[in-house]
């Protein structure tokens, strides 16, 4: 089952890009093919120039076949080179539509997919998709001819031999069954230093976003040897990679010498018998090239092809396994606005562990909640998954009576404005990170929260150390300062739905009178996790999910 939403995807990719590209596919594989058949064309007239020209001494059909060979080899190049260009660009323009794919899918993927891996990791194994570029390469493209060569080589030296191509095609079997141990041995090698090099670039990510715990504490040499180990790990890996492959190397070309050898052998006793004669062995010992190409040739091709292969498996393993995810074109109810939301029966599971269970909560339009809990007791999470952050391991969650699942999370975001617990600021400027993404919006508005929520004096104290930037993910700012940035952009949008995961922890009080001052005059739903403010003065109702009863003693309406 892994991968079968990237066999559909890639189906998809492909049959769209052949149809719009159907003119440039026909004439490139037309190419491709004449290049081919050209190519195999010399040695026989060799033998003709060596046979009828030199043993006959016949000048005139010597100059006559020189003459055809120059034409064969300008066909051959002029054809090669015009089969290369279409394939090659093709070739990048279809790799170009696959990352597309892949890259489409990661703003699809479940939440949990991410919580269990390292943005290191991940970024690393991204990086993986460029190496499906080396799929049509020349030597790709090169290696195709060789095979497409080696069946026109069979054909020709029927015609001149069919005892000497029998004996010539023993030796294929096993150079089939070496490169295919082989390549099997290479494709897990690779995996293994690909696998060693993304968790080492996990650990130095984790440790950058990290440093400044590190540095507080004083942990700056066990970090140092803890990336160690892993870069040593990376090392012993690409080591045994690159001896592999100059073992493959190395044997091959030994291989390939035995078989020169093994030609003229045969050739000889073939000729002394007189069942041959030397312009038929000179074609012959020519084509005998072609025919062991793309055996002899494997090892150069495969290494390197084998990173993109690998990679695309890889990629479709991590990316594109059976786990949920929107990624279905079909038609979802649309909605002017949203009325009521309500859970029913919600459980919400990480791996084996259950963070809330069999939840029932009605929300209608317009009202006030304050959720309370423990750590861990799901608050986030139940936030999560009315934005269909993440799934419900059990439940249902139905807006305005209709089951979410036919209500696309982009459908639901349009009448929301979330504040999440870790909130994410680009290193650009103050306003800059309020508006980001927001197409219409009322300047008198970003005013009004900018004076009300003291960010006024945070873009002149930034203006005036001649940066306004504020760091990469807020590296400047505090966390006050931070929350009252992600706060404005919640409310500079003015939707029907205000979610806010603890987003006032760090707010002074100046702040937290405007935003109550601001939910009071709002005939807007709000959702607020909170444990530090009290918000049951504004008519918030409260719920303590710890007991899924709410503080003023009613239960938690249906």
């Amino acid at each position: 089952m892994r991968g079968r939403v990237l066999v559909a995807e890639l189906k998809r990719v492909i049959r769209n890009f052949v149809k719009k590209n159907i003119f440039k596919v026909v004439i490139s594989i037309t190419l491709f093919l004449v290049s081919a058949f050209i190519s195999v064309l010399p040695a026989k007239v060799y033998a003709h120039i060596i046979n009828q020209g030199f043993m006959k001494s016949n000048l005139k059909i010597v100059q006559i076949s020189c003459g055809l060979l120059i034409g064969i080899y300008i066909a051959r190049a002029l054809f090669s080179y015009l089969s290369n260009n279409y394939l090659i660009v093709l070739g990048n323009e279809l790799v170009a539509s696959v990352k597309e794919t892949i890259y489409e899918r990661l703003f699809t993927l479940d939440l949990n997919f991410y919580a269990e891996k390292e943005i290191g990791y991940l970024n690393t194994r991204v990086e993986e998709i460029s190496k499906l570029d080396a799929i049509f390469s020349n030597v790709s493209i090169s290696f195709l001819a060789s095979v497409l060569e080696c069946l026109f080589t069979i054909y020709i030296i029927s015609t001149i031999s069919i005892k000497f191509l029998i004996i010539l095609l023993i030796p294929i079997p096993l150079l089939v069954f070496v490169s295919y141990r082989v390549s099997k041995l290479m494709a897990e090698s690779f995996n293994k230093t690909f696998e060693s090099g993304a968790h080492y670039s996990g650990k130095i990510s984790e440790s950058l976003r990290g440093i400044e715990n590190i540095k507080s504490l004083g942990l700056e040499e066990h970090e140092k040897r803890k990336i160690s180990n892993y870069n040593k790990q990376t090392l012993e890996n690409i080591k045994s990679q690159a001896k592999g492959i100059n073992k493959f190397g190395s044997g091959m070309n030994v291989v390939g010498s035995i078989i020169s050898v093994f030609i003229y052998l045969i050739g000889g006793v073939l000729i002394v018998r007189n069942n041959l004669s030397i312009g038929s062995f000179i074609a012959v010992s020519m084509y005998a090239g072609k025919l062991y190409s793309p055996f002899l040739g494997y090892v150069g091709t495969y290494i390197i092809l084998a990173p993109a292969l690998v990679s695309l498996k890889r990629v479709a393993e991590l990316f594109f396994d059976d786990a949920p995810c929107e990624i279905s074109k079909e038609k979802y109810y649309q909605l002017s606005e949203i009325h009521t939301i309500e859970f029913k029966d919600i459980s919400i599971s990480y791996k084996d562990k259950e963070v809330l269970s069999n939840l029932s909560l009605k929300i209608n339009k317009g009202d006030k909640i304050q959720i309370f809990g423990k750590n861990g007791s799901g608050k986030s999470s139940l936030i999560k998954v009315l934005l269909k952050v993440i799934r419900p391991s059990k439940g249902r969650v139905f807006i305005n009576d209709i089951d979410y699942e036919l209500i696309s999370k982009e459908t639901i975001l349009r009448h929301v404005s979330y504040v999440p617990q870790k909130i994410f600021i680009f290193n650009s400027g103050v306003i800059q990170n309020i508006n980001y993404g927001i197409k219409e919006y009322s300047k008198e508005k970003l005013l009004m929260l900018l004076e009300g929520l003291g960010l006024t004096e945070l873009i002149e104290r930034l203006e005036k150390s001649g940066d306004s930037k504020v760091g990469e993910n807020g590296f400047k700012l505090s966390g006050g300062e931070i929350q009252k940035i992600a706060i404005a952009r919640a409310l500079l949008q003015d939707k029907d739905i205000f979610i806010f995961d603890e987003a006032t922890n760090n707010l002074d009080r100046k702040s937290i009178e405007f935003l109550k001052d601001y939910i009071m005059r709002s005939n807007k739903t709000w959702i607020l996790v909170d444990h530090q403010n009290d918000f049951t003065q504004l008519g918030f109702r409260t719920i303590d999910l710890d007991s899924y009863q709410s503080f003023k003693g009613d239960k938690i309406p249906l």
